[in-house]
């Protein structure tokens, strides 16, 4: 308040006396009479309105309302939301949307980058205005309810300001509860063992936490001699395509809800491996979340590569392998997969001596796993001599290309038959066949199945000498 620029004077005279209610001593007072007038500055007035209840990374509407505290009207208003070194990321690609007395054409925005944003409104403030823009809590790895203040600084008409802007209004906001994610890894299985050139197994993400994991991503760095079959993972992975960068691979799993669980599937091929050895170094599996350049990891060792040892057998069969004299023969060869994993590139030789007469003749047969019996693409390499023994390949039997263990689907046995010719220098002799056979398992590792002798049997005919009886001899 102040006091009026009218005012009067006047002089008041009493006099004294012993009487309650008299005067007493006379005395001369000055009185002075004015009109005095209340004066009051423009008081803006600000307010923060938004979501009590926040999840970590998501965008929320935020309100920020400017008003008028009396009756008068602040001007030259500049609003600034005050968000730095607060856990709250500011919008920047949100475009304010203004209410009330505020409009996109009386405000200057400036975003800073996201740092403390500004609202210049010159006004004067006729009535509340409001500007709606939109934050994130930050992913800082807590749930604690630290909040941020937002300021309007003016001016007044009623004062001759010392500078500008001098007075100021201010607003706080925090929340009362914040959610966060919580990722867990599990693989399974947690051993792989390793019986074919493909191994596959599955990694689950988990939300176990009560908010949502926002922007979240699988990682997985495979180790040397493994390598992804793109095709196959996306197939076995329905609307999460694979990104690869080498032996760097990832998927966007986008926004994962609370107790959702998602599972992702690796299909990769088994090439060459030291030793038959995958060692880790720094290859992990990863699933990460977060925003605002604030991530959070956990990691977890891939599944453990475990080689069974390759074995097989190759051996003449004892009851189809003859030989006869003056007639076919026929040989026959049991190519068998024993171990536990797949063996590839099958070899398969057998010594048939060409020097005891033996020669193959027709073409040379093949069943699998005992079914029927259907013609060798070519005829072996090799004469059947110990130095050049007959040898099979994939390039005349197509499934030694690979064969699988016992009880598995594909091909396991494969019989080898052919009619077996003989002069007669075989008459005088017992020859030996020698069996054998070679492969290597999917990491590279050999498999051989050693060399098998079989003395094969040989069917002479019988002759004999019959003398004519004695009724012939004393007709003749």
């Amino acid at each position: 308040g102040g006091l009026g620029e009218d005012t009067a004077e006047f002089g008041l005279a009493g006099a004294g006396g012993t009487t309650s209610g008299g005067c007493n001593t006379p005395v001369q007072s000055t009185f002075t009479q004015g009109t005095f007038y209340t004066i009051e500055r423009a008081a803006a007035t600000i307010g923060i309105s938004m979501n009590s209840s926040l999840e970590v990374c998501k965008n929320e509407l935020l309100t920020l309302t400017i008003g008028n505290g009396n009756v008068e009207q602040a001007h030259n208003l500049l609003v600034t939301l005050q968000n730095s070194g607060a856990p709250f990321a500011y919008d920047t690609t949100y475009t304010p949307v203004y209410g009330g007395v505020f409009t996109s054409g009386t405000i200057t925005y400036n975003a800073n980058g996201g740092t403390n944003p500004t609202f210049a409104y010159t006004g004067p403030l006729t009535g509340a205005g409001t500007i709606q823009v939109q934050a994130r809590r930050k992913s800082t790895g807590d749930t604690s309810l630290t909040g941020f203040a937002a300021k309007v600084d003016y001016d007044s008409w009623q004062t001759t300001a010392a500078g500008s802007r001098i007075y100021t209004a201010s607003a706080s906001y925090a929340p009362s509860s914040v959610r966060k994610a919580t990722l867990a890894l599990n693989v399974t299985p947690g051993s792989v063992t390793v019986t074919s050139p493909t191994i596959s197994y599955v990694t689950y993400v988990t939300n176990t936490d009560a908010g949502i994991a926002y922007g979240a991503v699988l990682t997985n760095t495979l180790p040397t001699g493994i390598t992804i079959d793109q095709s196959a993972t996306n197939t076995a992975n329905p609307g999460y395509p694979v990104t690869v960068s080498g032996q760097d691979l990832s998927w966007a799993l986008g926004d994962v809800a609370s107790g959702l669980q998602i599972p992702i599937t690796l299909v990769a091929n088994v090439g060459v491996a030291s030793g038959c050895s995958v060692s880790y170094t720094t290859q992990r599996i990863s699933a990460t979340w977060g925003c605002d350049g604030s991530i959070s990891t956990v990691s977890r060792l891939p599944p453990a590569f475990v080689f069974p040892a390759g074995q097989m057998q190759v051996v003449n069969d004892s009851t189809n392998t003859v030989a006869r004299l003056c007639d076919l023969g026929e040989v026959m060869i049991v190519v068998k997969n024993t171990g536990s994993t797949n063996i590839e590139g099958v070899t398969v030789q057998d010594v048939v001596p060409p020097s005891a007469g033996f020669s193959i003749s027709g073409t040379v047969q093949y069943s699998l796993n005992g079914g029927a019996y259907q013609n060798a693409a070519s005829d072996p390499t090799g004469t059947g001599a110990s130095g050049t023994p007959y040898t099979w390949t994939s390039a005349q039997i197509p499934a030694l290309a690979e064969l699988v263990p016992v009880g598995v689907s594909g091909t396991n046995q494969v019989n080898i038959k052919f009619n077996l010719a003989a002069t007669e220098t075989l008459a005088s002799q017992s020859p030996v066949l020698i069996a054998s056979g070679s492969a290597t398992i999917s990491c590279g590792n050999a498999v051989t199945s050693p060399a098998a002798t079989f003395t094969i049997p040989v069917y002479r005919p019988s002759i004999r000498t019959i003398p004519p009886s004695s009724s012939q001899w004393l007709k003749k």
